[in-house]
């Protein structure tokens, strides 16, 4: 719960209607989201996951992965590895590859830097993505309905999408 009230300053009178000097707000609870890292080691990755508070991360090597491994998990983060085919859980795919690929690369690119990043979408809202420095990156084919979130140049870098209604 979260209640705010408006005092006058020391030496000045009140508005006249103290009903309306104090608010309420219940605030949601928070709730820890359950993160499943599939990935053979990427500190950098699990640098970024593992400080969170909110999150419960837990980390499978793609050796063990199973269609069902996601199950009471809210997201799947896979690293280099995508599974054939896509898990029954929300995911974050980087750098996938083969026939279970959600998105379909028409090359690479080397060392690109992020020019446009979609402030407006929820994954990139917070996030600042100038001074990222990448080797190399699939430059990537937007499907219909998707959103490119961060572009080099002309090339999409990150895309957002729904695929057989899973985000």
């Amino acid at each position: 719960t979260l209640r705010i009230e408006l005092s006058p300053l020391p030496g000045e009178s009140g508005d006249g209607f103290a009903l309306d000097d104090t608010a309420w707000a219940l605030l949601p609870e928070r709730k820890k989201e359950k993160v499943l890292l599939v990935s053979n080691d990427n500190l950098y990755l699990e640098g970024a996951l593992l400080p969170d508070a909110n999150l419960t991360v837990d980390k499978l090597r793609p050796a063990g992965w199973a269609a069902g491994k996601e199950a009471g998990y809210d997201v799947v983060v896979f690293d280099g590895f995508t599974p054939p085919e896509a898990p029954h859980a929300a995911a974050i795919y980087f750098q996938p590859r083969g026939p279970g690929s959600p998105v379909k690369a028409r090359g690479e690119t080397s060392r690109p830097y992020v020019t446009e990043v979609e402030n407006d979408h929820p994954i990139t809202r917070w996030l600042a993505l100038g001074d990222v420095n990448f080797d190399k990156a699939d430059v990537l084919i937007p499907q219909s309905g998707d959103v490119v979130l961060a572009r080099s140049a002309r090339d999409p870098l990150a895309i957002a999408g729904k695929r057989t209604g899973r985000k």
